[in-house]
C-alpha cells in the first residue's frame, strides 16, 4: 500500500500566550479559506483568523461543535 507523504511538525510558545493551554492539535489543508467557511457552516466556530506564519504558511484556530479547540494549517506552496 502506498502512504502519502507524511511528516510531523511541532513548535513551542510561552505559556499564556495562545488561546488554550496543553496539547494542541494541528490539521493540514490545502485551502485555510475553503474549510473556515466549512466549519462554520457546519456550526463550528473561528477562534484565531487565518494568519501569516513566517514564510511557512498560514494558521488559523476553530472550535467544534462541541467545544473541542483544533488549530488547521496550509503549507506555502
Amino acid at each position: 500500500m502506498k502512504r502519502a507523504n507524511q511528516r510531523c511538525h511541532g513548535g513551542f510558545f510561552q505559556r499564556g500566550t495562545h488561546a488554550q493551554e496543553g496539547i494542541s492539535i494541528v490539521i493540514n489543508v490545502p485551502s485555510i479559506d475553503e474549510h473556515l467557511g466549512r466549519i462554520e457552516k457546519a456550526g463550528g466556530k473561528v477562534l484565531v483568523s487565518k494568519s501569516p506564519v513566517g514564510d511557512f504558511g498560514f494558521y488559523a484556530q476553530i472550535a467544534d461543535t462541541e467545544g473541542n479547540v483544533i488549530g488547521i494549517w496550509q503549507d506555502v506552496k
